[in-house]
């Protein structure tokens, strides 16, 4: 199975920096592969998603399709379905300039999946009201129909 087959990654279009940022949670280097394979596909669609935006934008989006695109240098995936999970982190701390976050791959994206499905509100099983003060937030749905 090629290793790009069902990756994820972001193409930030960095309005202020006037390049495209690619974060990439493979780490190329250690896998001894290319990203060009990966990225290829996409490179080749940026002018028509480009035209795309500008018409939605009655012509006030720049021509961004043939800007820069620097793979920032971020932490890199350890398992070989982990992108969703660094997409995820990368999205809610990229700045345009650097991750305003220590990604660390082994913990802060499994705690906080742990606590999404522990304290889901689809999620039935009752929990000890010693765990269930660690909710953020929202409330267990009550299928019963005796709230």
């Amino acid at each position: 199975m090629q290793i790009f087959e069902r990756h994820y990654f972001i193409y930030c279009i960095n309005l202020i920096h006037k390049c495209i940022d690619i974060l990439d949670s493979i780490d190329y280097y250690w896998a001894d592969t290319n990203p060009k394979p990966c990225h290829q596909p996409i490179i080749d669609k940026l002018s028509i998603m480009n035209a795309e935006l500008k018409k939605v934008s009655n012509n006030k989006f720049p021509q961004f399709d043939k800007w820069s695109m620097p793979i920032i240098d971020v932490p890199k995936q350890a398992g070989p379905s982990d992108c969703m999970f660094f997409l995820w982190k990368y999205m809610e701390f990229w700045d345009g300039e650097h991750l305003n976050i220590d990604i660390n791959p082994g913990m802060i994206y499994r705690v906080e999946l742990m606590h999404f499905l522990v304290f889901h509100p689809l999620n039935q099983a009752d929990l000890p009201d010693e765990l269930d003060v660690y909710r953020l937030g929202g409330r267990k749905i009550d299928w019963s129909g005796s709230q």
